[in-house]
């Protein structure tokens, strides 16, 4: 199925503020191309209806069509969100490290340069072995930088 247009302000209405209709989204402003909008749960509902592929009748076909696509925008949001985005250490303190899915994982994994890994357990041994050994490196250059301080007497 091809993407959605995103919807697009109809400034003929104003001030009253609404979108124009589907077929008069434009594609490309000024020459660049826009970004489609893929969740629209009913203009895919009603596009996949009209080809035949769900039917009204079976609820099944609707509620399983409604969570994909659920799961499709939430990879997207999380392929979306960089390395820096994630509060790692507070995910280690906390043990969420495990929960993780393999694409955060692997954000921190290819920032850190930690090599490659062909199971998520590894992978998630590898997170945490890397930010424990951050926070074990912080806490000693801490402790030096206490023993550093120098006392100048006054004579």
């Amino acid at each position: 199925m091809p993407p959605v247009p995103r919807p697009y302000p109809d400034y003929e209405q104003l001030p009253q503020f609404h979108y124009l209709q589907h077929k008069d989204t434009p594609i490309s402003i000024d020459g660049v191309q826009r970004r489609h909008d893929d969740f629209q749960p009913r203009s895919n509902l009603k596009k996949l209806f009209s080809e035949g592929e769900i039917s009204s009748v079976d609820d099944n076909e609707i509620e399983t069509e409604r969570k994909e696509q659920l799961i499709i925008k939430k990879r997207q949001d999380e392929g979306a969100k960089g390395y820096e985005y994630y509060d790692w250490v507070d995910m280690f303190e906390n043990n969420c490290i495990d929960k993780l899915t393999v694409s955060i994982l692997d954000k921190y994994i290819i920032h850190k340069q930690l090599g490659y890994f062909k199971y998520k357990h590894e992978m998630v041994q590898a997170v945490k072995r890397a930010i424990a050994s951050n926070l074990v490196v912080e806490e000693e250059e801490l402790a030096d930088d206490e023993n550093d301080d120098v006392v100048i007497e006054q004579y």
